[in-house]
């Protein structure tokens, strides 16, 4: 990512790993980091990294890690994805369900809850402030009170979902490993190489 100081912050598999421009500051667990295998970073709008890890979840001011794990009510360890919503709550998808940070404990969702598969590997917030939610098992969005669930038999090309994005016309896309789909809100149309994709499996 980039912050607003136009610094880039890089998830590694050794660390978390910071470029001002001119050269690299590394950040590993002995500096404090909760672990070093680094899967996703995020700045908040008060100037806070935090760093999802295989491991627990880090937050940086800066100058020192604070760090969380399943022991502060965190549902799962291993943080895949991370994403701030429109309301300030910090949301974690993880190996094992979803979370939700209010700046002072955590919420968890899992299937109990209605997510649709538990290991989450993407998150996106709407227009309508909705929180799309991409796992291994299909697709779900959780609108504040309730999920809906999404999976193949709804038209989804396949249910492991890789990543997701909102465009400027509230169409939603989504990156799966039997190609990319899109969502008008009804349906969904699916782009494979047949279109021209260079690979079905879509990353990202």
């Amino acid at each position: 990512i980039q912050d607003r100081a136009g610094r880039f912050f890089f998830a590694t598999q050794g660390g978390l790993s910071l470029f001002d421009g001119r050269e690299f500051t590394n950040f590993t667990t002995k500096d404090g980091l909760v672990n070093n295998r680094v899967f996703a970073v995020l700045e908040d709008d008060a100037g806070y990294f935090w760093i999802g890890t295989e491991q627990g979840l880090s937050r940086y001011d800066g100058s020192t890690f604070e760090n969380f794990t399943t022991e502060d009510g965190l549902v799962n360890n291993r943080v895949y994805t991370l994403l701030l919503d429109r309301d300030g709550y910090l949301w974690l998808g993880t190996e094992a369900g979803l979370s939700r940070y209010n700046g002072s404990t955590f919420k968890n969702f899992t299937t109990a809850d209605g997510l649709v598969h538990d290991d989450v590997n993407t998150l996106v917030q709407d227009q309508a402030g909705r929180i799309w939610i991409g796992t291994e098992g299909g697709l779900s969005y959780y609108d504040g009170q309730d999920f809906k669930n999404y999976t193949t038999a709804d038209g989804l090309p396949s249910d492991q979902i890789m990543g997701g994005i909102q465009d400027r016309e509230g169409r939603l896309f989504f990156a799966t490993l039997d190609g990319a789909c899109c969502f008008d809100g009804r349906n969904f149309t699916t782009y494979t190489t047949e279109d021209g994709l260079a690979s079905d499996a879509v990353l990202r």
